[in-house]
């Protein structure tokens, strides 16, 4: 039993720390990833936490087991944009010169049969309840979310008929909404993630001295970490 006991005794130390080992990295490595689509600046980022004492080393293939396929092109995409220790800047040559990224239409289309479904039942709603009681607090409510669909209908159709790039990446710069900023004069630019913890959605942001721009990419037929890759080249591809 003596010996029995010792084994218990070392599996429960063992054990315990095996797993918080395993948990450690799992949630370290997906902290990462995290940061790849939370943080504006990269290399802000990583100054800061150097000055605070944390490590952020180069994941090991065993923590990237732990990762999404999305997850691993996030962190692949954050340890090139700090190029770690002698890894230089690889262009990509299936990336052609410039990207136009346009609206989804199909998505647009989704939403926009999906509000005229509501706009359709909160009509009928309306001549239901007017025939009982003009003065009926849900016949008003049903007349403000008419006009609310309405309003999105509008807009939604208004970008169905837009087929211009909404952006442009090249390696000159990138054109948002018209008007093209140069690499040079872009001080700070990225993917962020705005909203609540119910509404997240992911915005593209450019800052110059003279303007600030940010546009919802929630309608835009675009990849998030494709685009964060693309821009990392196109950036780099500039002082070739």
């Amino acid at each position: 039993m003596s010996g029995l006991h010792l084994i218990i005794v070392i599996l429960s130390i063992l054990v315990p720390f095996i797993v918080s080992s395993f948990y450690y990295k799992m949630k370290r490595v997906k902290w990462l990833a995290w940061s790849c689509s939370n943080v504006m600046d990269i290399h802000r980022f990583h100054r800061l936490a150097n000055n605070e004492n944390l490590i952020i080393r180069k994941a090991t293939k065993l923590e990237k087991y732990f990762l999404s396929e999305n997850e691993k092109l996030q962190l692949d995409h954050f340890e090139k944009s700090l190029s770690y220790g002698k890894e230089k800047f690889i262009d990509d040559p299936s990336l052609s010169d410039s990207i136009e990224i346009y609206y989804d239409n199909r998505l647009i289309t989704f939403w926009l049969l999906f509000i005229t479904t509501i706009l359709v039942f909160s009509i009928n709603q309306i001549f239901i309840r007017s025939k009982i009681d003009l003065l009926n607090l849900e016949l008003i409510i049903f007349v403000l979310l008419s006009i609310l669909c309405i309003y999105f209908i509008i807009n939604l159709i208004i970008k169905l008929s837009d087929h211009s790039p909404q952006l442009i990446l090249s390696s000159k710069g990138i054109t948002c909404r018209n008007e093209t900023y140069m690499w040079k004069d872009i001080l700070n630019y990225g993917v962020i993630l705005t909203g609540g913890s119910r509404l997240k959605q992911h915005r593209f942001l450019i800052n110059t001295k003279s303007n600030h721009q940010l546009i919802s990419l929630f309608f835009l037929k675009v990849n998030i970490v494709k685009l964060k890759n693309q821009l990392f080249i196109y950036k780099n591809r500039k002082s070739k």
